[in-house]
């Protein structure tokens, strides 16, 4: 729809997607992966199925997730410490 915009909010029960019309009505969308605290979200501006989320579950740790087709599947890349002799910062 012409003029509607998608927000994105990461909370600890979940990524959860709300869609804005123009007469100012929002409606959410069902929760996605709800059983992982959401850090961090970014919505693809050229792309609404585009989802990139950064992840963090007490037991599993932190990944950074992305999806492709508006949270249905997604890839997963686990959060590694730098390997030693790296780059040092500053």
């Amino acid at each position: 729809m012409a003029g509607s915009v998608t927000l994105g909010v990461g909370t600890q029960k979940g990524l959860f997607l709300f869609d804005g019309s123009p007469s100012g009505k929002w409606k959410a969308r069902e929760p996605i992966l709800p059983e992982w605290e959401i850090s961090t979200v970014l919505l693809d501006p050229r792309d609404p199925d585009h989802l990139t989320v950064g992840t963090v579950h007490y037991a599993w740790g932190a990944t950074v997730r992305d999806s492709r087709d508006g949270g249905k599947t997604w890839s997963q890349t686990a959060l590694r410490p730098p390997a030693p002799g790296g780059p040092k910062p500053g």
